[in-house]
């Protein structure tokens, strides 16, 4: 990272556990400050869990479980470190097509994946006055003939992170390479 100019800092988060979302917050403030930065410019919401199972199948802990990493933890998320956000800052949350199209035993995953989508066209809105920027993004199977490889679906966050895509919110960028056609 250095041999190109930047500098980087591993910080350690449970999403799930969003007692630790304070702690983590001010620790992050720190870093920033030693860095002489004083917000955060981007921040992607990138992780969750996948419990896959038919209906008869899925537990009451699976589902809170799922609900509880992907919808609690990335709105709490976003909620402590909405006072990190810069003027202009950006939120990108990773969702899934599975809101778009069905898949059996995805049922509880999809639902978890949509309650992250709806909120963020909500707090584009919420945040918009202060030029943050909210939006999804959707990997999915693709009609390529492949899944996406993590640079295909980081580049796509990459491009809506920057300026050239400035005029964006509240918007749910599909990278799926067309599935479902």
């Amino acid at each position: 990272m250095r041999a190109v100019g930047g500098t980087a800092a591993v910080l350690r988060l449970d999403i799930g556990d969003v007692s630790s979302f304070a702690s983590f917050t001010s620790e992050l403030g720190e870093r920033l400050e030693r860095w002489g930065a004083s917000r955060l410019d981007i921040l992607v919401n990138n992780a969750g869990v996948g419990i896959f199972g038919p209906l008869e199948d899925v537990t009451t802990d699976d589902f809170d479980t799922v609900m509880g990493t992907n919808v609690r933890g990335t709105f709490f998320l976003i909620q402590s470190l909405v006072p990190l956000l810069a003027q202009g800052g950006r939120v990108i949350n990773v969702s899934t097509s599975l809101t778009r199209h069905t898949s059996p035993a995805t049922s509880v995953y999809s639902a978890s994946e949509a309650a992250v989508e709806a909120p963020s066209r909500t707090l584009a809105a919420e945040l918009g006055p202060r030029g943050i920027r909210v939006n999804s993004v959707a990997p999915g199977p693709t009609a390529l003939g492949r899944v996406g490889e993590p640079e295909e679906i980081g580049d796509a966050i990459a491009t809506l992170a920057s300026e050239g895509l400035r005029w964006v919110t509240a918007q749910r960028i599909e990278v799926s390479g067309g599935a479902l056609l």
